[in-house]
């Protein structure tokens, strides 16, 4: 990943938003439709999107006060579902910073890219096959879709606010307890892992 300017990072914020909402309005249609594993499954990449927001406000922060960055670890980040399902994870349930919680955030973070795969591929569970439609029910498409909706609405709030103002941010008092929010991630990366920065831990 080559490096990325507060410029690049600003309109990576707009063009993820763009795609969460698109990718929220298809989950609906699915939905509507009566395809519920796709909704799942749609529903979870919509927040997946709106993790990685999360994420490069974090790189244009740093970026913008002149810290150090691992673009490469900041890539694999970007990349890793587990990763991203970790942190929106602890986004919606807002966990505390303890032991049981962060626990709880890494396993969630694998539970729910596993059942991402579970609503589009057939597996198999104690020697038998197993299709989307036997994991995913209506109830938990409509969950998901609502997590979804209900994030969404929050990020666009967010980012309605705060959109283009990383480098202001960065220069100002508050830069300490804005960074504190995007700081929470590392504490519930698994040893290893880079944090939401980029870098290593």
């Amino acid at each position: 990943m080559d490096p990325l300017s507060v410029e690049a990072i600003e309109l990576a914020r707009v063009k993820l938003l763009e795609n969460a909402k698109s990718l929220v309005n298809e989950a609906r249609i699915l939905y509507e439709a009566g395809c519920y594993p796709r909704t799942f499954a749609l529903s979870q990449l919509a927040l997946e999107e709106l993790s990685k927001i999360m994420t490069v406000v974090r790189l244009g922060l740093r970026v913008s006060a002149g810290q150090p960055v691992d673009w490469k670890n900041a890539d694999r980040r970007l990349r890793d579902h587990k990763g991203k399902s970790r942190l929106i994870f602890w986004y919606l349930s807002c966990a505390e910073e303890d032991p049981d919680a962060c626990e709880a955030v890494k396993t969630m973070g694998a539970v729910l890219s596993n059942m991402k795969n579970w609503a589009l591929y057939v597996g198999f569970e104690e020697g038998q096959p197993v299709s989307p439609s036997d994991i995913i029910t209506r109830q938990r498409a409509y969950d998901w879709l609502s997590a979804s909706v209900l994030a969404l609405c929050d990020f666009c709030r967010c980012e309605k606010k705060t959109g283009g103002l990383i480098d202001e941010c960065a220069r100002s008092e508050e830069y300490q307890r804005f960074c504190a929010i995007y700081e929470a991630k590392p504490t519930i990366s698994s040893r290893g892992d880079a944090g939401s920065d980029g870098q290593a831990r």
